[in-house]
């Protein structure tokens, strides 16, 4: 037995630990923002059981201590969700002061309404759909719609409800993926003091089923993002790559308060 090497396995394993607490944190820190978004308590005394039952159910423990060290780190983790709500009460504070409109424009199925409804969580701010404003006017669907009337009809009605929308202040929109191919609502968008964001998404990541981009397939679509993804930016203050809704929630906060 040599001292020396038992002693460099200790370090190493140290290390390990660190990582995989590192690692822990961070995955902590993310259900803490889901927690907050989605206006859940950080205390939860069943998971915290859950996880307690596992160690001494699934588990060889050389030492009963461990499961003590285990409670520890559950206490750390709530206090580590703890500092960070009151950084997002924080956060939540200056979105209220602020009277900019947040515009989400993006692809259909590219996450628009999702991360408008809990950016309205997190920021305490109105949200407004431009399609279910149509839809409720209309008692149709966009779909619906073009399919009866034409896109032309639809393309007037969505202009129109983007005029009223964009007098507001305040709010977090949520507009339709085509409200771009008219010049007109580009127009609109550059003229009114709005922050906007172009929510980008991998196409085959985009909710398109019972859409009417559903059906053409992936060329379709193709050819629809390449012509869109321009008129997008041009009109975009950030784009963003949607990859997970939480995340993307989080650097619309913290880049709207920064500003």
């Amino acid at each position: 037995m040599d001292l020396g090497d038992i002693r460099r396995g200790i370090d190493q394993v140290n290390r390990d630990l660190v990582g995989l607490l590192n690692k822990r944190f961070d995955l902590v820190d993310r259900v803490g923002l889901y927690k907050f978004i989605e206006g859940l308590e950080i205390e939860n005394k069943s998971r915290e059981y859950d996880i307690k039952a596992s160690l001494l159910r699934d588990f060889d423990l050389k030492d009963e201590a461990i499961v003590g060290l285990f409670e520890y780190i559950i206490d750390v983790s709530k206090a580590r969700q703890a500092r960070n709500f009151d950084n997002y009460k924080r956060l939540r504070e200056a979105c209220m002061d602020k009277s900019e409109n947040i515009l989400l424009v993006g692809m259909p199925g590219s996450g628009k309404t999702t991360i408008g409804k809990k950016l309205s969580s997190f920021m305490n701010k109105d949200f407004v759909d431009v399609d279910e404003i149509i839809y409720k006017e209309n008692k149709s669907r966009p779909g619906e719609i073009i399919e009866k009337h034409g896109e032309d009809y639809f393309r007037n009605l969505e202009t129109l409800v983007l005029e009223r929308v964009l007098m507001k202040q305040g709010k977090i929109i949520a507009t339709g993926g085509g409200l771009v191919v008219r010049d007109e609502n580009l127009d609109l968008i550059k003229k009114s003091p709005n922050i906007v964001f172009y929510i980008d998404r991998k196409l085959k990541d985009l909710a398109i089923e019972g859409r009417p981009l559903s059906q053409g397939g992936l060329k379709q679509l193709e050819d629809l993002y390449r012509f869109r993804d321009k008129r997008y930016e041009s009109i975009s203050t950030y784009k963003l790559y949607n990859d997970d809704i939480y995340d993307t929630v989080y650097s619309i906060v913290k880049i709207y308060t920064s500003l």
